[in-house]
């Protein structure tokens, strides 16, 4: 049993290795199964879920390989910031990335400065460098450092995909567009890069090509969940709210408890003008993600076109709490009162929304 279940452990990293990623979660999962050592059995679970765009459940399997290894595995430590950060938990990946940092200096810049100096043609250094950069928001930097690593190395696919991120992070969309296909080019079978692609695209307001990256990308992993949502917005963005409807409805079969899926769900259910239904996801995607201001707003949006308007006023009264400088929803909370024939406070919030919107 203990044979087969290294078997199974090998196979994970070989499968994340080459991009299988949902072939790899399988392997890892088998591994735990069979009695595999529980905290790097998890560990290989969290970076499958994350490159699988899971960063809940990447959390998950991090939180429980660290209580399971102790607080002494620097790689679970780092995968967690990673997972932290795409969902834009900042403060708690710092720690996270602190810790990994404190046990194993190779996690930090310091470290890595030495290996760049000693060798500047170095590409899996200088990438590495820009992945601390990147991961600590210093984005700028970063993208300098993985063009250091591209120089270095041109056919170093991670460097390209990763220099991509970085300036898409940036709102550079056009050049992170160029690094992205060069990714694809040299790793056609590649989900994520194509997926990234997409994303370039749909900033660019190109839908229909960004709808052909999305089917890459799915092509090539049918469960890359941030594949279907990209696709779904795609679609809702060419008009094809039904179609778009269906990709978050898998996305959605994948992991029911990613808050995403749930919120793109109800805004394609609110483009149908099927409201009530609407109403449901966002209740759902509240349940999960609470703080997220605009499912508040969305749902406030729904709540108004059945005429609900006290219940609709709440939503936009919380999505303030959230987000005190969010013009757009002092303007509809403004919107609400007036219905209400609250009018001195209607007031109030349309000059609100109207001196946020004179600091833009």
């Amino acid at each position: 049993m203990a044979e087969d279940s290294t078997a199974w452990f090998d196979r994970g990293e070989y499968l994340l290795s080459i991009g299988r990623y949902s072939e790899a979660l399988d392997a890892y999962e088998k591994a735990f199964q069979d009695g595999y050592n529980k905290a790097r059995a998890l560990n290989g679970k969290g970076h499958a879920f994350y490159m699988l765009g899971r960063p809940e459940e990447a959390i998950g399997c991090f939180d429980l390989s660290v209580e399971e290894g102790g607080p002494e595995d620097a790689s679970a430590w780092h995968g967690l910031g990673d997972a932290l950060t795409c969902l834009g938990r900042f403060d708690e990946a710092e720690k996270a990335y602190a810790n990994a940092i404190e046990i194993n200096p190779e996690f930090g810049l310091p470290w890595i400065e030495q290996e760049v100096e000693a060798d500047p043609l170095d590409s899996e250094a200088w990438g590495y460098k820009a992945l601390i950069l990147y991961s600590t928001g210093r984005c700028d930097a970063a993208v300098d450092a993985y063009s250091w690593a591209v120089e270095a190395d041109p056919e170093n696919t991670m460097a390209w995909q990763s220099k991509g991120d970085a300036l898409l992070t940036l709102g550079r969309a056009e050049e992170a567009l160029r690094c992205y296909e060069r990714a694809t080019q040299m790793a056609p079978k590649d989900p994520y890069a194509w997926g990234s692609q997409g994303d370039a695209l749909f900033r660019l307001n190109r839908y229909s090509e960004a709808l052909e990256a999305y089917g890459a990308a799915l092509e090539a992993d049918s469960g890359y969940i941030l594949a279907w949502i990209g696709k779904g917005s795609a679609l809702r963005s060419l008009g094809e709210g039904a179609k778009a409807l269906k990709c978050f409805e898998i996305a959605l079969d994948s992991n029911p408890e990613y808050a995403p899926a749930w919120y793109f769900r109800g805004l394609a259910q609110r483009d149908l003008m099927r409201y009530e239904d609407a109403i449901g996801s966002f209740q759902n995607a509240l349940e999960i993600a609470p703080k997220y201001t605009e499912i508040w707003k969305n749902q406030g949006f729904c709540l108004y076109s059945l005429g609900r308007y006290e219940e609709a006023l709440r939503c936009y009264e919380k999505a303030l709490e959230l987000d005190m400088l969010d013009a757009d929803a002092w303007y509809n909370k403004g919107l609400m009162l007036r219905t209400l024939e609250r009018l001195d406070e209607s007031e109030e919030a349309f000059l609100m929304a109207l001196h946020l919107k004179g600091m833009d």
